[in-house]
């Protein structure tokens, strides 16, 4: 198992038979245009459902009704090209009228003896510093979080 890549694979129902796939990769060539998309990580963890309360006599009851992943997929820089596919791919404004069933993501968990895993989910937030380099625009820290559905 090769552990010196970062794999993430986002596929999109686009409402018909046919769906958008992007891998997440360097060098990914899209409509002819080459773009580098390799993120420096991609970090899963789990988030329990749970609904908890206190009894009268001071115990604390806890149902957890669910595990769910939340995925941090990290940039360290980005070119300003590079930052604005993944910004038209990841629109926190449009992402239920073009996604309402949410994004599907492929990634290799690590913590799971780097084991395939496809989740469902919705676009949670979208972060990154806006940096001047030699007169031109560039992306740094770029951080997205994804939860499933």
């Amino acid at each position: 198992m090769r552990t010196d890549y970062v794999y993430l694979k986002v596929i999109f129902d686009c409402g018909t038979d046919t769906e958008r796939t992007v891998k997440f990769d360097k060098d990914e060539v899209i409509d002819g245009e080459v773009y580098n998309l390799l993120p420096s990580s991609v970090s899963p963890t789990s988030e329990l459902i749970k609904s908890a309360d206190r009894s009268l006599d001071g115990t604390m009851n806890v149902d957890i009704t669910g595990v769910k992943i939340s995925l941090a997929v990290s940039f360290d820089y980005l070119e300003d090209k590079d930052f604005q596919f993944i910004s038209d791919i990841f629109d926190l404004q449009k992402q239920a009228e073009k996604y309402p069933d949410g994004i599907t993501v492929e990634y290799f968990d690590i913590k799971d003896s780097g084991a395939k895993k496809r989740i469902t989910c919705f676009i949670d937030s979208v972060d990154y510093m806006p940096f001047i380099m030699e007169d031109t625009i560039a992306w740094r820290d770029v951080k997205i979080n994804l939860v499933e559905i």
